[in-house]
């Protein structure tokens, strides 16, 4: 097993295994099997302010599992990460059967398990009933994060950039001066729901627009078709989130730590 660098030079050659393409600020490592050239591994992490990087996706082929191609993804990135300056490195992600190569790799590394119990529920969006928010209400502007000058995001909860999904969290207004937020965080392939705010007399109104604005968005994307939804989300995203849709499961984050120089 040989592990590299993954840039625009060998790019597409592991776009295939990767989830999302990388942007400019993510570090992404792969794996490739000498004998056969074949790209059996390989992961993403981004950048965060303070010198952390948080490892968003990982992936082994089944064929290479539990032959050494975890370990050397793993030991090459640890190994970059350290040379690139960074810190400390976090992966959370939902803890059920799927992850448990996930889990396997991040312990034999040296992450450190900090797992707090944290209910989440998961929700499949194609089983949302927007019919029972009622029609559509046409004084609701909806104004995509993507759209909104970052002159204008000082009232965000989280300011660092690409933290939320741009097309699928929105800002809305209304014509008798209302306004509201929903915004929604990627995470383990999943859209986390963690703020549905509004204020002013239609605050109703403008919840459910955007609720509605948000899963239009999300099913016209055709990338996130689960929410999650965990103790952290606001009561308004509770509340109504029951109200659209019977809840899939419940499971818990896990949460893992390393810390690169001691």
């Amino acid at each position: 097993m040989q592990g590299t660098l993954v840039n625009d030079s060998n790019l597409s050659f592991f776009m295939p295994i990767l989830d999302i393409r990388p942007t400019e600020d993510d570090l992404v490592i792969g794996v490739i099997e000498k004998g056969s050239g074949t790209a059996c591994g390989v992961l993403r992490a981004e950048a965060e302010p303070d010198n952390r990087l948080i490892l968003t996706y990982i992936y082994v082929a089944s064929d290479f599992r539990n032959k050494g191609a975890g370990s050397k993804l793993m030991r090459f990135f640890l190994e970059t990460a350290y040379d690139l300056g960074a810190k400390s490195i976090g992966c959370c992600f939902i803890g059920n059967p799927e992850n448990a190569y996930l889990r396997k790799i991040l312990d034999k590394a040296g992450f450190v398990d900090e797992s707090d119990e944290l209910n989440v529920q998961i929700a499949n969006i194609e089983k949302f009933d927007l019919s029972s928010l009622g029609p559509e209400i046409k004084s609701v502007r909806s104004i995509p994060l993507r759209s909104l000058p970052e002159s204008e995001r000082f009232f965000l909860p989280v300011k660092e950039k690409e933290y939320y999904n741009e097309n699928v969290s929105i800002i809305a207004v209304d014509n008798a001066s209302g306004r509201g937020m929903i915004l929604l965080h990627p995470v383990d392939g999943k859209l986390s729901l963690e703020t549905l705010e509004a204020s002013g007399a239609q605050k109703i109104r403008i919840l459910y627009a955007l609720i509605r604005k948000a899963v239009i968005n999300a099913k016209e994307s055709g990338t996130y078709d689960e929410w999650i939804i965990a103790d952290f989300s606001s009561s308004n995203a509770k509340a109504i989130m029951a109200k659209l849709t019977a809840y899939s499961s419940v499971k818990f984050t896990e949460c893992y730590y390393f810390n690169l120089h001691f």
